[in-house]
């Protein structure tokens, strides 16, 4: 099962995150075709995570953690064909 941990901080909110991972990955798929299968598979996940996360209810759930200190990590997955996502707070 794919999985991808991002982990917002008060510098960068989940979408902007996701964004930045997606755009790197993206980068690599670019310079490489022929790169890893794995590269192509975590760049659709978080395209699709992307177009279809309420972005800005997570973002509004992660920043009250956020401002209290503590640390937020989002896992993305994929069960079922559908994405999924959770929010872990330390």
């Amino acid at each position: 099962m794919l999985s991808i941990r991002l982990e917002p901080h008060e510098g960068h909110c989940i979408e902007t995150a996701a964004r930045l991972r997606h755009r790197a990955l993206v980068g690599i798929l670019l310079e490489d075709p022929y790169a890893p299968g794995k590269v192509s598979d975590e760049a659709e996940l978080l395209r699709e995570f992307l177009e279809t996360a309420d972005l800005p209810f997570l973002r509004a759930e992660s920043e009250r953690h956020l401002v209290e200190g503590r640390r937020v990590v989002f896992t993305v997955e994929r069960l079922g064909g559908a994405v999924t996502w959770r929010m872990d707070v330390d």
